[in-house]
């Protein structure tokens, strides 16, 4: 899946911003405060993110160590995997796909009969645009294996100029969220995001404002060598690749979703969230599940 940019307002940096870096005062967070929420997730949820990829192992039948393959070789045996694993998730998310039935709103009153056949008629439209049929068994599938898996939603130009919304697939290994949840839901995550490895070139075409920032990251990224931190900044940023690590970074502030693009010490873009719910309230472009949650929190 391609990085999809946040629905944003069209100026990289969003009226009411600071854009000190070390500022907390503003409508948004500072990028070291965000940076530390990121960091935070990575060293609380370790052991989470390794499982994960084993799991992920497990699943497509690479279950062997090295050792083990040796050992196997020496006795002139074959590496041989009956992956039960496999077809046990296979068959969950076939009943799961055999029990899904199409969206349909239901009038609450007589009088409300048309308008819940509007809102089916929508919500039917969104879903079959968004080629949700074969999303869904996706989605199911990654919640089986990894134990993490959901959407993110995108404010799309439709044909004749209106928005229209967005739907992608939100893979686990791209995505962090606040360690402190324990709702199977993420209600309770107080930020999430997702950070990938994106070209050069790639970052440029979503952020053109931010062209000359981006090539000096790329000439000063091999040159971080001073400090801790300096050493850190260096999976920011991979020089002979010429790729860079986007995050984008969505939370709370001032009782509102907010969001921030970044790459290592520099903000992109960032705005408030421009997705209200039926109350006025603002939440997030994520909509993320998991399958169990344990007692330390890790799903």
């Amino acid at each position: 899946m391609q990085p999809a940019l946040p629905t944003s307002p069209s100026e990289p940096m969003a009226a009411g911003s600071s854009g000190v870096a070390g500022d907390d005062s503003g409508q948004y967070l500072s990028l070291e405060r965000l940076k530390r929420q990121y960091y935070d997730y990575l060293g609380a949820k370790a052991n989470e993110v390794e499982e994960a990829r084993v799991a992920r192992h497990y699943y497509h039948g690479d279950q062997w160590t090295d050792e083990e393959i040796k050992v196997l070789r020496r006795r002139k045996q074959p590496v041989v995997t009956s992956n039960r694993i496999e077809r046990k998730i296979n068959a969950v998310v076939g009943i799961v796909e055999k029990l899904r039935q199409d969206p349909k709103a239901y009038a609450r009153t007589p009088q409300h009969e048309q308008g819940a056949d509007v809102a089916t008629a929508v919500m039917r439209y969104c879903l079959d645009t968004n080629d949700w049929a074969s999303k869904s068994t996706r989605n199911a599938r990654l919640g089986a294996i990894d134990g993490i898996a959901g959407i993110e939603f995108d404010l799309e130009t439709g044909d004749h100029g209106d928005p229209d919304l967005g739907i992608h697939i939100v893979y686990a290994d791209t995505f962090f969220y606040d360690p402190r949840s324990f709702d199977e839901g993420f209600t309770d995550a107080r930020y999430m995001g997702i950070a990938k490895w994106i070209d050069v070139d790639q970052a440029k075409e979503l952020i053109p404002s931010k062209a000359s920032e981006i090539d000096d990251l790329m000439e000063t990224g091999s040159d971080i060598t001073t400090s801790a931190d300096q050493d850190r900044e260096k999976a920011w940023v991979n020089t002979s690749l010429k790729r860079l690590r986007l995050v984008d970074h969505w939370y709370i502030n001032k009782a509102k979703w907010c969001w921030t693009l970044y790459i290592g010490n520099v903000k992109m873009m960032e705005g408030l969230s421009p997705l209200h719910d039926e109350k006025g309230k603002t939440f997030p472009r994520f909509r993320m599940f998991s399958a169990n949650v344990d007692h330390d929190g890790d799903r």
